[in-house]
C-alpha cells in the first residue's frame, strides 16, 4: 500500500504546482492609452510583464484605442480590445499568449507562428529600437555638488514642442515629464547618466549622458512608422461610371466570390455569374450561362486569350477554372470590342498573370469534392509564375447514394495552368501560358463521356512614347470529346477533335483626354480532325470515319474612343470577318435544294489551299 501511496502523492503535487502556476494571460496589468495601436499597446505590455505575444501582424487592426485599466486581468482586456474582430488571445505557457483567428487554431497553424516568431519572419512592425544619443558635458573643474540638466523636446518633423514625454534610468530613482512647453529639468550627480525618452507614437531615445555641469539641450523626436504590407485599392467614383461609355461591361471581383455558398463547396465563377443582371442559367446545378437570350454557344469564354471550348466539368456542375489562379474576370454583356468576335451574345474574358511578389506563396484547400493547390512567386527579379491544379474524388459520395445505378457510375475531372511572365524592361513583357483540363463521366456502366480542354499561348505587350501600345499573342487550342456506349449490343466509341491555331495583334494610340485609337487584325486556323465511329467487340455497330473540313476566320477591326467635352464621349468598334472553308473535302450540290444523297447533282473538290 505504501508503494502505491508515494507516486499517488508525487502525481498529486505535480498536478497541484501545475494547476496554480499563473498563466501570463492571467496576470494583472494597466495601460493607460491614449490614441494607441492595439499592437502598440501589446507591445507595452509585453515589454512591461516580460509576456510573449505570437500573432500575424497583419491580422492586426490598426484603429487607435483611448482606455486606462487598472490591475485587470490580462485575458479580459485583449478580450475587449479584441471585440468586433476574428481574433482571440489564448494562452500558450507560461510566459506566452497567442493572439490568433478563431478558425485557425490547429497545431500545425500554431507551430507555423511560433516558428515565424523565433525565426524572425515576424515582428513588430515598427522599429523597437532605441535611437542612442551620446550627450557629454564635461568641466575642467567638476562640480561635487548636484547639477541641473535642463532639455526640451520637440517634433523633428514639424518643430512642436512634445508634451508629456517621459525621461527616465533603469531603476526609476531619475524620472521627469516634460511640461506644456515640453520642457523638463532633471536635478543630477555628476557623472555618467543611462536614461530612456519616450513618448507615444515616436521612436524612443536612449540618452548616454556625461554631465559635470548645468547644462541644456533640445531633443528633438521622430514619429514612430507602421511597416505594413503593399496593398492596392482600385475604385470607380460615381462620375466615372456616369462617363464611362461601356454599357453592359461586369468586372468580377474574384475574392468576394469566396463568400457566395457554391455547389460542391467549391468557388464557381461561372455559377456567380447568375448574380448579375441579363445573365440566366441553363438548369439547376449547371454552369452553362445564357446573356439575355442567348444560346451557350453564342457566348466566348477566354482564357489567357485562349478560346475555351467547354467551360465546365461534370456535364456541366463545375467551372472548369480555378478560382484562385484567375486575376481578373470580365464579362461583357452589351457594348463588346471590336478585338472580341465570333459570337453574338456576351464574352468572358478570364486572365491568369501572376503579380509581382516578394517571396512564393500560394493557397489550396480540400472540399467536399475537390482538391486544389496554386502556387505563385518570383523567380528572378524579372521572371514571375503561376501554376496551379485541381482534381475531383467524387465517386465515393456516388458509393453512398442507395441507387445502384449510380453506384456503378463515376464522375471524375482534374485541370491545370500555368503563366510564366518575363519583364523585358519597364514597357516591356512577355506572358507565355498552358491550360489544360479533362472529364470523364460514366453512368451504370451503360454510357459514358470524355472531353479535354487544351491550350498553349504567348502573349508580347509594350508601350512606347507619345501614347503608343501594341500586343502581339500566339495561342494554340483543341477540344477532344468522346461518346461511348457499353455492355450493348450497340456498343461503340465516337471521338472528333476540333483544334485551332489563333494569331492577334493591335495597335493603340492615345487621343486626347482619355481617348484612344486602336486597330488590329485576328487570324484563327481551324481544323476538324476525322469523326472516328469504332465498334467495340460483338457489336451490330459498322464502324467508318467522316472526313471533315477546315476553316479559316480573318477579322480586322478598329475601336475609336474620344471625349468630345464634358457632357459628350462616345467609342465605337468596326469588326469585318472574312470566314472561308478549307479542304480537302468535297463541296455538294443538290437539286431543288433538297440535302439529300438521292438529289446531287454535283460534286467540287475543295484541296488544303483553298
Amino acid at each position: 500500500m505504501k508503494n502505491l501511496l508515494i507516486p499517488l502523492i508525487c502525481c498529486i503535487s505535480l498536478f497541484w504546482s501545475h494547476s496554480s502556476a499563473q498563466t501570463a494571460i492571467d496576470k494583472k496589468v494597466s495601460i493607460d492609452v491614449e490614441n494607441k495601436a492595439l499592437v502598440e499597446i501589446i507591445y507595452d505590455i509585453s515589454k512591461k510583464n516580460q509576456i510573449t505575444f505570437y500573432f500575424d501582424p497583419n491580422s492586426l487592426p490598426y484603429f487607435t484605442y483611448n482606455r486606462k485599466d487598472d490591475d485587470k486581468q490580462l485575458w479580459k482586456l485583449l478580450t475587449e480590445l479584441l471585440n468586433g474582430t476574428s481574433l482571440k488571445a489564448l494562452p500558450y505557457d507560461e510566459n506566452g499568449i497567442l493572439i490568433i483567428d478563431r478558425d485557425k487554431t490547429s497545431r500545425a497553424q500554431v507551430d507555423t507562428l511560433i516558428t515565424k516568431w523565433n525565426d524572425g519572419r515576424y515582428k513588430y512592425p515598427f522599429d523597437t529600437r532605441l535611437k542612442k544619443l551620446d550627450i557629454s558635458f564635461p568641466s575642467q573643474n567638476p562640480s561635487s555638488e548636484m547639477v541641473n540638466f535642463t532639455f526640451s523636446v520637440k517634433d523633428k518633423e514639424y518643430g512642436e514642442p512634445i508634451i508629456g514625454a517621459v525621461i527616465r534610468n533603469q531603476d526609476l530613482s531619475v524620472n521627469g515629464v516634460t511640461d506644456i512647453d515640453g520642457e523638463c529639468t532633471l536635478n543630477l550627480d555628476p557623472g555618467k547618466h543611462d536614461l530612456e525618452l519616450t513618448y507615444t507614437g515616436y521612436q524612443g531615445v536612449e540618452l548616454q549622458l556625461l554631465i559635470e555641469e548645468d547644462a541644456d539641450i533640445e531633443l528633438v523626436m521622430e514619429v514612430q512608422s507602421f511597416m505594413l504590407d503593399e496593398i492596392e485599392i482600385t475604385a470607380f467614383n460615381a462620375q466615372e461610371k456616369i462617363e464611362n461609355t461601356r454599357t453592359g461591361v461586369e468586372v468580377i471581383d474574384i475574392g468576394k466570390l469566396e463568400v457566395i455558398p457554391q455547389v460542391m463547396g467549391d468557388v464557381d465563377i461561372i455559377k456567380s455569374l447568375e448574380l448579375l443582371p441579363g445573365v440566366t442559367s441553363v438548369g439547376e446545378l449547371s454552369s452553362g450561362f445564357n446573356v439575355r437570350g442567348g444560346n451557350i454557344d453564342e457566348s466566348l469564354v477566354l482564357l489567357n486569350d485562349g478560346i475555351i471550348f467547354n467551360p465546365t466539368h461534370v456535364i456541366g456542375f463545375i467551372s472548369a477554372f480555378n478560382s484562385d489562379a484567375v486575376k481578373s474576370a470580365t464579362l461583357y454583356k452589351g457594348y463588346v470590342d471590336g478585338g472580341f468576335g465570333n459570337r453574338s451574345s456576351a464574352v468572358l474574358d478570364l486572365n491568369s498573370s501572376p503579380k509581382k511578389k516578394e517571396s512564393i506563396g500560394g493557397k489550396g484547400g480540400i472540399g467536399t469534392t475537390v482538391v486544389k493547390l496554386m502556387l505563385e512567386g518570383p523567380l528572378s527579379d524579372k521572371v514571375n509564375f503561376l501554376v496551379s491544379g485541381r482534381g475531383s474524388f467524387s465517386d465515393y459520395i456516388l458509393d453512398r447514394i442507395p441507387n445502384v445505378e449510380l453506384q456503378n457510375s463515376s464522375a471524375q475531372f482534374y485541370d491545370g495552368n500555368f503563366v510564366l511572365n518575363y519583364e523585358i524592361s519597364d514597357r516591356q513583357s512577355i506572358d507565355i501560358n498552358g491550360y489544360l483540363s479533362h472529364d470523364f463521366f460514366e453512368y451504370n456502366k451503360e454510357f459514358g463521356f470524355e472531353w479535354d480542354n487544351r491550350h498553349l499561348g504567348a502573349r508580347w505587350s509594350g508601350s512606347w512614347s507619345d501614347g503608343w501600345y501594341s500586343t502581339i499573342s500566339l495561342n494554340y487550342g483543341a477540344y477532344l470529346s468522346a461518346q461511348s456506349t457499353i455492355n450493348s449490343a450497340s456498343g461503340s466509341r465516337f471521338s472528333t477533335e476540333l483544334s485551332y491555331y489563333k494569331g492577334l495583334a493591335s495597335l493603340t494610340k492615345s487621343w486626347g483626354e482619355s481617348g484612344y485609337i486602336k486597330v488590329g487584325i485576328e487570324a484563327i486556323d481551324y481544323s476538324l480532325a476525322t469523326d472516328n465511329l469504332i465498334a467495340i467487340e460483338n457489336s451490330v455497330i459498322q464502324g467508318g470515319e467522316i472526313q471533315r473540313k477546315a476553316s479559316m476566320s480573318m477579322s480586322p477591326f478598329i475601336t475609336i474612343k474620344k471625349k468630345i467635352n464634358d457632357q459628350i464621349s462616345g467609342e465605337a468598334s468596326l469588326r469585318w470577318s472574312n470566314y472561308q472553308s478549307k479542304g480537302p473535302g468535297n463541296i455538294y450540290t443538290y437539286s431543288e435544294d433538297i440535302i439529300d444523297e438521292l438529289n446531287i447533282s454535283g460534286i467540287a473538290p475543295l484541296d488544303g489551299a483553298d
